[in-house]
């Protein structure tokens, strides 16, 4: 796990940011104490990421650092989610799709 500096987090304007990067290699529950980390998916097999309750304020970073083989889920424990996905590839005439909810 890496985390900001104080002087790289004074950069970015906002000293109160959990700032940090995670790569995940297994299914996860992330907490509410995780809100601004960005995970970076790391196992082709795929997996599933459970979000918590939805609270205000709450945000999270997805990256897929390897080519899945499988699909990566990402659900929620609440409702209300907000967000986008962008599927961005080269092998085939699906490239972009794009979906907020």
């Amino acid at each position: 796990m890496w985390k900001y500096n104080s002087a790289e987090k004074d950069l970015l304007g906002d000293r109160n940011l959990n700032l940090q990067i995670v790569s995940l290699v297994a299914a996860k529950t992330v907490t509410a104490a995780e809100s601004g980390s960005t995970f970076v998916l790391n196992l082709a097999g795929g997996f599933t990421v459970t979000l918590p309750a939805p609270a205000l304020g709450l945000r999270y970073k997805f990256i897929t650092g390897i080519i899945p083989t499988t699909a990566y889920i990402i659900t929620a424990t609440g409702a209300i989610v907000y967000g986008g996905i962008n599927e961005l590839e080269v092998d085939n005439g699906d490239d972009g799709p794009y979906a907020t909810g």
